[in-house]
């Protein structure tokens, strides 16, 4: 049907919206950092131009619900326009009657036992509801022990992301939710979750009670567990370990073309099966992400030993490497080589104070391939002269990494005005810089500090050492495809121009 207005073309409507004042940049003179705010009094006054206008605007308007922020908004003006959603976010707090049935995204969870969450009913009709929902995150409250229920997701022929937590998955709960998906589902997210004992997937036939036993109709058996594959998955996620978690190898096993591998490894997390699984079935895994959980005292290197026994044996094939580290072990730099010939992405993160800055300038000598590379720091913050002398160890002997596009320096520093420096002494106000000073130095050595592409959550401080950010700025010369360099939040792009130039910059500046 040709459209009867300009606003239903969606070009016209499109170049319409770029001029809509939605959003106005401020400056906060506290930290002299800009704020984008958003302006609601555009919209209202557009919605008073005509009813076409207004049809227009009212289904952008409430194209996300999300109930958090929107307590006091009454809740007959939120059933109203929930036809309009298209995703929605519930959190603790019962929205009361959604209508909405052409969700494409719903997340429901429960953080609090206590609060007025949506009985488990309405969240189940809600689903129902709404069939074409391409991604589903579903928590329930922690205070139950409600077992997951394959029904529940018999219409969802489109689902695309899966995420669960805090349900019971005994009993083949999971098994068979999963095998109704699996034509559709790329990605799926596990929280933690009840009932996670060996055989999570296991598939119990109809006809088959709660001991295994079989009627003469179907004659299966239990043994059908071996018969699920989920040949659309790509991405798994899991954020527990057990007895909270499932065994990773037990969802990973049914995966034959699973891409990007999420997990946390605890000291109930079964090594040696994920590696042989990992091995066997999981021929195209380029992703893997490793979070330890435990304490620091307990020194078992578990994502070495996962690397090394899954890629000992043959030329490493990951191109993403994401480590979260209660402790370094010595077998951790050459676990990470062993895909230096196809790693392009590595981010190491560090949860204790201890960094072996000899072995991450090892992998930035060996990961030749390499065009992202993060470095964070957790717990507590080092001191300035500290940081300085990480850098300088870094920039001590070229880089193998010529083709590195992204640097990430995550290193939390005390810097507070007037400490004293164990080689410059008493600090003077002027070897400190806010976010406007950093900027002007960055810009004489060809980098552009951003303040809306920056996060300043993270930051404790508006003032960074002098020395640290000339250092910082000389430690990346010469790296010629760097279009991005990000220290403490802070997001400077590279201003490109000739490299002579850039390096006569660094010369003269320091």
């Amino acid at each position: 049907m040709p459209a009867t207005h300009a606003l239903e073309i969606p070009e016209l409507f499109a170049n319409v919206g770029r001029f809509l004042p939605l959003w106005t940049v401020v400056l906060c003179p506290r930290r002299g950092l800009e704020v984008i705010r958003f302006r609601p009094h555009t919209l209202h006054s557009c919605s008073l131009v005509s009813k076409v206008w207004r049809s227009t605007l009212i289904p952008i308007l409430w194209h996300t619900y999300d109930n958090v922020g929107m307590e006091y908004v009454p809740q007959e003006v939120i059933a109203r326009y929930s036809l309009h959603f298209k995703k929605v976010y519930v959190r603790d707090h019962d929205p009361g009657n959604l209508h909405c049935t052409n969700l494409v995204e719903l997340h429901l969870s429960s953080l609090s036992p206590i609060s007025p969450m949506m009985s488990v009913d309405a969240q189940r009709q809600l689903i129902l509801a709404n069939p074409r929902l391409r991604i589903l995150h579903w928590g329930c409250s922690p205070a139950t022990n409600n077992t997951l229920d394959p029904e529940d997701f018999a219409a969802l022929k489109n689902i695309e992301h899966l995420g669960i937590s805090d349900w019971n998955v005994s009993g083949g709960a999971l098994g068979n939710t999963l095998k109704g998906l699996a034509g559709s589902l790329t990605k799926l997210s596990v929280f933690k979750v009840r009932g996670a004992e060996d055989g999570i997937l296991s598939i119990i036939p109809t006809g088959v009670d709660d001991n295994g036993n079989t009627d003469t109709v179907s004659g299966e058996s239990m043994r059908d567990n071996d018969t699920l594959v989920l040949p659309m998955i790509r991405t798994i996620f899991i954020s527990r370990t057990p007895p909270f978690g499932p065994q990773p190898a037990d969802l990973v096993r049914h995966c034959p073309n699973l891409r990007n591998l999420s997990v946390a490894l605890g000291a109930n997390t079964d090594l040696d099966r994920l590696s042989k699984t990992i091995r066997t079935h999981c021929p195209t895994l380029d992703a893997l992400y490793l979070l330890e959980y435990g304490s620091s005292t307990n020194k078992v290197d578990r994502s070495s030993r996962l690397i090394m026994d899954t890629f000992g044996s043959g030329p490493g094939k990951l191109a993403t490497l994401c480590l979260t580290l209660i402790e370094a072990g010595p077998r951790l730099i050459s676990a990470i080589l062993l895909n230096a010939s196809a790693l392009e992405n590595l981010k190491i993160t560090y949860i204790t104070r201890v960094i072996d800055m000899d072995g991450v300038l090892t992998l930035l000598r060996g990961c030749s391939q390499l065009k992202v590379f993060t470095l964070s720091m957790q717990g507590r913050p080092c001191t300035d002269i500290d940081i300085i002398n990480k850098v300088d160890k870094l920039g001590s002997k070229p880089w193998g990494c010529g083709g590195l596009k992204k640097f990430e320096l995550h290193i939390s520093g005390d810097h507070s005005r007037g400490k004293s420096n164990e080689t410059t002494g008493e600090a003077e106000d002027d070897d400190w810089v806010g976010f406007d000073v950093a900027s002007l130095i960055s810009r004489t050595h060809g980098w552009c500090l951003h303040h809306r592409k920056s996060n300043y959550q993270g930051v404790d401080s508006s003032l960074w050492n002098k020395d640290y950010m000339r250092r910082l700025f000389k430690l990346v010369n010469g790296l010629e495809r760097l279009d991005h360099l990000i220290v403490g939040g802070m997001m400077f792009s590279c201003v490109h121009r000739p490299v002579g130039l850039v390096a006569k910059a660094f010369t003269d500046g320091m």
